[in-house]
């Protein structure tokens, strides 16, 4: 296919992605039909554009050929994305790299035998998960009280203190997502992120969530091992850019 198509159908666009990339997919989760402009599909590469509030379009690039939207005013887009009006996009430093980070998905049922982590999602916990974040992971992208949130995933020790936590927030497609992960540092490297993590999964799975994702910054190589271990399928390595 030398010459993308390019479709303003939800419908269509889905269609492509399934047979692309079966279920779940990336459509799926980042892109809710409210907010979805149009996708654009090209040999086996796959872009989509929504709106995205006062930051404008956001797109999203999936595979060497995927088409490039010069209207996007942020994206993600494959590491080693090759759409020559996205090269030159970068060439002409129009955009601006703000980070690389790697997308994954996972179907949960194949965790619903493992027992569900504690819930920690209620005001009065807050403030310990707060210093938990602070002390093993102040990056983290969500914090408590933000309403987006369906549980603060635990797992606790025998004296009810904070061995490893986990945010899973119901995104605007309606689809869950794992976000601020951390493992106490003085315990890392004991196995415990790993099951953590497979229960973070038959966690989701028991709040009635078919599928999970979660995104993870590229050069965090533990991370990932351990979610491809549990079986976590990579969507794509990202490079992500914003407008200067």
């Amino acid at each position: 296919m030398s010459q993308a198509l390019t479709t303003k159908s939800y419908e269509i666009s889905l269609h492509w992605a399934y047979e692309l990339y079966g279920s779940p997919n990336f459509l799926e989760f980042w892109f809710p039909k409210e907010h979805f402009v149009e996708a654009s599909i090209k040999n086996s590469s796959f872009s989509a554009t929504r709106k995205d509030g006062e930051k404008g379009l956001y797109g999203m690039g999936v595979g060497e050929d995927a088409p490039f939207n010069s209207n996007w005013n942020h994206f993600s887009i494959s590491a080693n994305a090759k759409d020559p009006d996205f090269l030159k996009t970068v060439a002409d430093k129009t955009f601006v790299e703000d980070g690389r980070w790697d997308a994954y998905l996972i179907n949960t049922k194949n965790h619903a035998s493992l027992t569900p982590l504690d819930n920690l999602n209620s005001p009065e916990h807050f403030p310990k998960i707060k210093k938990f974040l602070e002390e093993n992971f102040d990056g983290a992208s969500t914090w408590p009280g933000e309403e987006e949130v369906q549980c603060w995933a635990a797992m606790l020790d025998g004296a009810d203190e904070i061995v490893a936590i986990g945010a899973l927030s119901k995104w605007e497609s309606g689809k869950l997502a794992a976000q601020s992960i951390a493992v106490n540092q003085n315990l890392r490297g004991k196995g415990i992120g790993k099951e953590f993590v497979n229960r973070l999964v038959a966690t989701s799975y028991h709040l009635g969530y078919p599928d999970l994702c979660l995104g993870v910054w590229h050069f965090n190589d533990t991370a990932k091992h351990v979610y491809e271990s549990v079986g976590f399928t990579l969507v794509d390595e990202f490079v992500y850019y914003s407008k200067l």
